[in-house]
């Protein structure tokens, strides 16, 4: 091999290829394992991830405290973000005339018109309005936040609701 130490007085005059060559196995390297320190990043970017995404909904859920849900409307009358006295304003301004107008009984007798206000017939502005608000605000936060996901993509159209005077009525 051409290789060759210097001659020492308590050496062997001949060098061999053991001599020269260190066996790997007598190398001791140190061998870090990846997976240990890959799989707490991991879990560390998924504790950070999760506070993250709970934090935002949370914050979503304070900023419409009192408000409707982005999402819900009524009869096609939009309450997204709007608080109580607003969506009571938006709510009578498109349901007002409900008590406006009569009832035709047609007969062979002969036709009788009974109008309206006699048996007070109106739109249930406050039953509305609290439906509204109650909707995506039951469950757990979980729940909850699935919900109002759910309500900003696809919304939610509530039915108009109408009160009368039953009593009145069938007089």
């Amino acid at each position: 091999l051409g290789l060759r130490r210097p001659m020492l007085h308590d050496a062997h005059p001949m060098t061999t290829l053991g001599d020269v060559l260190v066996p790997e196995a007598a190398v001791a390297v140190p061998r870090r394992r990846i997976w240990p320190r890959w799989f707490a990043g991991f879990l560390f970017g998924l504790v950070v991830s999760l506070g993250l995404a709970g934090g935002a909904l949370y914050a979503y859920d304070m900023r419409h405290e009192g408000r409707v849900l982005t999402g819900v409307d009524v009869g096609g009358v939009d309450l997204s973000g709007l608080d109580s006295d607003q969506a009571t304003a938006a709510l009578d301004s498109a349901f007002g005339s409900y008590g406006d107008g009569r009832l035709v009984i047609r007969s062979t007798a002969g036709d009788v018109s009974v109008p309206y206000a006699s048996f007070s017939r109106r739109a249930d502005v406050q039953g509305m309005l609290d439906e509204a608000l109650r909707t995506g605000r039951s469950g757990t936060p979980f729940e909850r936040a699935l919900v109002a996901l759910r309500l900003a993509q696809a919304g939610h159209s509530l039915a108009p609701r109408v009160l009368l005077d039953e009593a009145a009525l069938a007089a």
